[in-house]
């Protein structure tokens, strides 16, 4: 397993997923009755944005103990994983771009998101599931990790 190459797809989500998030949470608290998808996209995002954090920290701290692991995780798991969640967010970006996410929305505007919502909805699902593989890989990797002395 590469940690560098690991860490850096781990860097660039984290540079791309807060600003997805502000986008998000400002679109939720300004418009009201925000669509519900918007917040369950919100609660996603952040939650990865979590879990790559913690990947980050633990990449940074255990190199050595990533390439005693990676046998555990098979690196075309890993490298899979990443890269279906740099296309899902860039999917989202897309999306979000389409549709205003302001405060000043209109009727056309809440039509657009309308419409977006099935693909939406599959974006969030391919989401969570980035979510679920990411978070058992790194309770895998601390599962096999004495702590640091």
């Amino acid at each position: 397993m590469d940690p560098l190459s690991i860490t850096t797809a781990v860097v660039g989500l984290l540079k791309v997923v807060p600003p997805i998030a502000l986008a998000l949470k400002g679109f939720i608290s300004a418009v009201k009755d925000a669509p519900h998808q918007a917040q369950v996209l919100l609660q996603e995002a952040t939650d990865i944005e979590s879990i790559l954090s913690q990947l980050q920290t633990f990449l940074l701290r255990h190199n050595a103990a990533v390439h005693e692991r990676s046998m555990y995780i098979p690196v075309e798991q890993v490298i899979l994983t990443l890269t279906g969640a740099v296309l899902s967010f860039s999917e989202l970006q897309e999306v979000l771009s389409e549709i205003k996410t302001s405060d000043d929305q209109n009727f056309f505007d809440r039509a657009r998101w309308m419409r977006k919502e099935n693909n939406i909805g599959k974006i969030v699902q391919r989401l969570q599931n980035h979510k679920a593989s990411l978070a058992c890989m790194l309770h895998i990797m601390n599962s096999y990790v004495s702590p640091p002395q």
